[in-house]
């Protein structure tokens, strides 16, 4: 699939909607882009936080209110979208009740299986 850019810009769009790019599940490599409604405090994920500048919801930071999951920390600098970052680990002590899994903290050890 290649992505479709339906506005490159906010003036793009009309009646104060704001252009969002995002990156396709099926995508071939590239951006796809439509207009959206500015979005609101009380419009966004509950993992989401409105950025009254872009008018596009973004991934709360985490801190005071988003706590990051079990087997994260919350880092300054790197991480995921919500700035946590597995804990690093030597064996399964480390991890409390969870598995350490090449270096890092998870909740049970993963499997392999042959591709699908």
């Amino acid at each position: 699939m290649v992505p479709e850019a339906l506005c490159e810009g906010d003036v793009d769009c009309h009646d104060g909607d704001v252009c969002f790019f995002f990156t396709p599940l099926c995508s071939c490599g590239g951006q796809a882009s439509e207009c959206r409604l500015r979005c609101t405090a009380s419009s966004c994920e509950s993992d989401e936080t409105c950025n009254e500048t872009s008018g596009i919801c973004e991934p709360t930071r985490c801190g005071p209110t988003y706590a990051c999951p079990e087997h994260t920390v919350c880092v300054d600098d790197g991480g995921d979208a919500h700035g946590c970052e597995r804990l690093a680990c030597t064996s399964d002590e480390d991890c409390g009740c969870g598995a350490c899994v090449e270096g890092r903290c998870f909740s049970e050890l993963g499997f392999s299986s042959p591709p699908a």
